[in-house]
């Protein structure tokens, strides 16, 4: 099995790992969230195409 096939299984089946990233997973969220409430964005100054997410 390659080692990504084991991470996704890791992943989909809640195994020793997940739960262990799982606090990581939490404060990356706590961060997002902290962000989002503080940092704010700025007009740009010129015409601007965003392409994407």
């Amino acid at each position: 099995m390659t080692l990504r096939q084991t991470l996704e299984q890791q992943w989909q089946d809640g195994g020793a790992l997940a739960t262990a990233l799982r606090p990581l997973g939490a404060l990356t969220g706590k961060v997002a969230q902290w962000r989002r409430r503080h940092i704010q964005g700025r007009a740009a100054s010129i015409p601007t195409i965003v392409v994407g997410n």
